[in-house]
């Protein structure tokens, strides 16, 4: 993503980090604005949606902690799973 110089000036005006300038560009939802340009936003919905995914994987990180799955050849049928002592 490239930004104009007066995307650079205002940004640091407005304590806006770049981080969160990237991340409204990747999943933000496009709303039009005036003279054909287009804005990105995260409404409440789809922020809520995003907060519930994360909390799920989250849990499925911690749940897979200490657990492998066996298998024949990387990528192919799984033989066996167990959990790690």
């Amino acid at each position: 993503m490239e930004l104009s110089n007066h995307a650079h000036l205002r940004y640091r005006q407005r304590s806006i980090p770049f981080d969160i300038i990237d991340f409204l560009f990747r999943y933000g939802d496009p709303i039009e604005q005036p003279g054909r340009a287009l804005g990105y936003r995260l409404n409440n919905d789809l922020a809520s949606s995003m907060i519930h995914d994360l909390k799920k994987m989250i849990g499925l990180i911690e749940k897979a902690r200490k657990k492998i799955v066996i298998t024949n050849e990387p990528g192919s049928k799984v033989i066996t799973v167990i959990n790690q002592k």
